[in-house]
């Protein structure tokens, strides 16, 4: 199988869960506006994430592939920082307060789960820029 048709059925998966996030925005927006907003904000980066997936190795666009492989080093780089962060808070016995708090505790509550997804996510991401540079090498 060759690289584009691995990233089209990558950023293909992409793109649908763009699209539930934004159907799920939108259900939730009488209920908790500050989670509906991050939820349409993330699904309108996941679908321009899947479109640009998608349509740079069809039009062996040099633009779009180069956009796709800063967007995804973009989200590689936070979820570094973001798994650092994490690590680097100290325990506490105390009941977690904020939701961040919240969040690093069930972490850490489920760290083989949460390390054994990170380890998948980081595996198709880098997968995919190693596929994006190897298009782009290629594109006219």
């Amino acid at each position: 199988m060759c690289c584009s048709e691995i990233l089209k059925i990558i950023n293909g998966a992409i793109f649908l869960v763009g699209a539930a996030l934004l159907g799920l925005g939108v259900s939730v927006m009488r209920d908790s506006k500050e989670l509906c907003y991050l939820l349409i904000g993330l699904s309108a980066a996941l679908i321009l994430m899947g479109f640009l997936g998608n349509c740079g190795p069809v039009k062996k666009s040099r633009c779009m592939l180069l956009t796709y492989f800063i967007i995804v080093l973009i989200i590689f780089i936070a979820e570094v920082a973001g798994g650092i962060a994490i690590i680097s808070q100290p325990s506490t016995t105390k009941v977690p307060v904020s939701p961040f708090q919240k969040i690093v505790a069930m972490i850490r509550d489920n760290a083989g789960v949460a390390g054994a997804t990170a380890g998948a996510v980081f595996a198709v991401e880098v997968a995919a820029m190693v596929g994006v540079m190897i298009l782009y090498q290629k594109a006219d």
